[in-house]
């Protein structure tokens, strides 16, 4: 149970840095447009 939660964590790592990346790309777009 306790690689699992392991596991979970390191997805959510990858996830989060996944967002930063989009949310930076977002607001690049937006700029352009705006």
């Amino acid at each position: 149970m306790k690689d699992l939660w392991k596991e979970l964590e390191e997805l959510e790592k990858e996830y989060k840095d996944i967002l930063d990346a989009i949310n930076k790309e977002f607001r690049k777009e937006l700029r352009k447009i705006g």
